[in-house]
């Protein structure tokens, strides 16, 4: 039983390091865009030069964005999103590399709720440039 568990946790690691992006799985980049709750990355294209987010406001309230930052890109807004609707933000003048590098950055939204509330939300985003 205890060879079981070392196995177990053998795959854990090696799941874990291909998730994160160390181990390449046969030459296929993974394509991440996420959230925690109450706003979605519904799709996203990454270009040399600027990035384009496919985004869902699921806060159950509205909302106005104000600024998204990707990495060290960032791009304000004043684009009204109303609960439950989606819409695309581009981040242009940007430098992320050469068409087929494999990127991954952090990715924040900063938003004002219908109340005045100053807000954000942080993610992450990782895939190949186009």
């Amino acid at each position: 039983m205890s060879y079981g568990w070392a196995v177990l946790a053998g795959l854990v690691v090696i799941g874990g390091l291909a998730y994160f992006g160390v181990i390449k799985t046969d030459g296929q980049s993974q394509r991440i865009c996420m959230f925690s709750y109450g706003m979605a990355c519904q799709d996203f294209i990454l270009k040399p030069d600027s990035a384009s987010l496919y985004l869902t406001n699921s806060l159950g309230k509205d909302i106005t964005v104000d600024m998204i930052t990707l990495g060290k890109c960032n791009e304000t807004f004043g684009t009204t999103l109303l609960n439950g609707d989606s819409a695309r933000f581009t981040l242009n003048s940007c430098v992320f590399g050469t068409v087929g590098e494999q990127v991954s950055g952090k990715l924040e939204v900063v938003y004002t709720t219908g109340e005045g509330m100053l807000k954000y939300h942080r993610g992450d985003v990782r895939g190949k440039i186009e």
